[in-house]
């Protein structure tokens, strides 16, 4: 039996969950595939269609804004499909997700008490139900707390370690800097603090950083 998985719009943290269901389905008599579902899919195939044609028995789906009509398109032909870090308001579809407010609102609230108020956040730039969970959470608690705001402060960039180093060096032009960043993904945020040591910003007293 094949479970396929569509990761054609990924995050950094795919690898990990990759890897998570690779270990598990070493336990049974299951193998793993990975498609890029925009190109397997012929021309005139539904996304059911094709996954029946290569043999595939369940799908996981990791989808961003662009990508979520493929989740109503499989659920309308029934085919058994879980989305990965999403919500799916249809019944035929599954859904797995973690919440990550409250983690969130302590992070900011540990800045906040370190005695910091203006605080930006970088994120990724591709829009999927993860980060806009994650952004709504930031603005929420920044309104609620009435700390100062700049859309500035907001940095989209590939949530890789490159992405992170600029991000940190888009906000150090910056003339009204923030003093704390908040990342949203860990890889992003080893990118950042590796790009404060080569440019010898001390994290700890100049800006601190939260994942």
């Amino acid at each position: 039996t094949r479970y396929w998985r569509d990761w054609s719009s990924d995050v950094c943290s795919s690898d990990l969950v990759i890897h998570g269901i690779a270990e598990e389905l070493n336990q049974c008599d299951h193998d793993l595939m990975v498609i890029n579902a925009a190109k397997a899919k012929g021309s005139g195939e539904t996304f059911g269609q094709m996954l029946v044609r290569r043999g595939v028995a369940g799908v996981l789906i990791r989808t961003t804004k662009m990508t979520h009509a493929m989740c109503e398109e499989l659920a309308e032909e029934r085919f058994p499909a879980v989305a990965i870090a999403d919500t799916v308001p249809n019944k035929h579809i599954g859904s797995v997700y973690c919440d990550a407010t409250n983690a969130i609102e302590r992070g900011l609230e540990h800045l906040v008490a370190l005695g910091h108020r203006k605080i930006a956040i970088a994120m990724h730039v591709v829009d999927d139900f993860d980060h806009g969970r994650r952004l709504e959470t930031f603005r929420n608690f920044v309104s609620r707390t009435g700390l100062p705001t700049d859309d500035r402060w907001l940095i989209r960039s590939p949530a890789t370690v490159a992405g992170g180093g600029a991000a940190l060096r888009q906000l150090m032009l910056l003339a009204d800097r923030p003093t704390a960043v908040f990342v949203l993904d860990p890889i992003m945020g080893v990118g950042l603090s590796t790009e404060a040591l080569r440019l010898g910003v001390k994290i700890r007293s100049e800006e601190h950083t939260s994942e």
